[in-house]
Order: C-alpha cells, then structure tokens, then sequence
C-alpha cells in the first residue's frame, strides 16, 4: 500500500501548479518540498540509500540536481512554446 501511495503522489503532484492564487515560486518550492519528503523515506525504504550520512547526503544532493535540471527544462520549453504562440500571433 505504502508504494501505491507513493506513486499516486508522484502521478498528481503536478496539481500544485494549477493553483492560480500562488505564485510560481511558492509552487515550485512547496512542490519540492513535498516531493523530497515522499522520496526520501520511500528511498531509504527500499534500499536505495542506505541510512548513513554520506549516502544520504549524495542521494539528497542527486535529488536537488536532478529536480533542478526537470525544472530548467520544464521552463525552457515553455518559455519556447510561448514565444512560438506569440510570434504566431503577431504574423498578419
């Protein structure tokens, strides 16, 4: 059970972003927060990360980068698609 949930978080997390009344940071920062909380004991779970300090650090550390790395992309691409819109827009 515990890793259906799991996996339900990770497939609707996305819906912090439809909150229009907060802004992109507060989603993107209580998204990622709620995101490392999740992982974190589900990787210590089953054995990902072993419950020492080393390990524990370079798996937090992966997470950080790896989320960083979703989240530029994520913004690029959409910045992309936005400025083909407008472009699109503006042609007669």
């Amino acid at each position: 059970m515990c890793c259906y949930s799991n996996n339900r978080y990770f497939g609707s997390a996305s819906l912090l972003f439809d909150i229009d009344s907060w802004s992109p940071l507060k989603q993107t920062v209580i998204h990622f927060l709620i995101s490392i909380t999740v992982w974190l004991p589900l990787a210590i779970f089953i054995g990902w990360l072993p419950l020492e300090p080393s390990p524990l650090l370079l798996g937090i550390g992966s997470f950080v980068i790896v989320y960083v790395l979703f989240w530029y992309g994520i913004q690029t691409y959409f910045k992309k698609i936005a400025k083909e819109m407008n472009n699109s827009v503006k042609k007669p």
